[in-house]
């Protein structure tokens, strides 16, 4: 449980910080870049607590930084050939996270 907690909170992260930059169109108006960044750090930091339940710090550091990665690159590339709102956006690729813990994929 903890598993799916922490990548559904990464998710979230990687979201928030998307939606802080100037080429994002999923918002009218985009967050700042201090609440945007700091919802990020929060939110990894607190991903990275739930995975370290699970492995050990500094496994679980390289997992959130390789699914950060990941994650940043799906939402570009996604975004980039749909037109998609924000929250069926948020809640599809919090749900293809959770299938991909649920599946064993972590």
């Amino acid at each position: 449980m903890a598993m799916l907690l922490a990548i559904i909170i990464l998710w979230l992260a990687c979201l928030s910080a998307f939606l802080g930059s100037e080429q994002q169109q999923l918002l009218t108006t985009r967050l700042s870049k201090k609440l945007s960044l700091t919802i990020f750090i929060v939110l990894v930091l607190a991903s990275w607590l739930l995975f370290c339940g699970v492995y050990s710090g500094v496994i679980a550091a390289l997992l959130v930084l390789s699914l950060v990665m990941v994650m940043w690159l799906t939402i570009i590339f996604v975004l980039g050939h749909l037109s998609i709102k924000l929250i069926p956006f948020a809640l599809v690729g919090s749900l293809i996270s959770a299938a991909l813990v649920q599946l064993g994929g972590l």
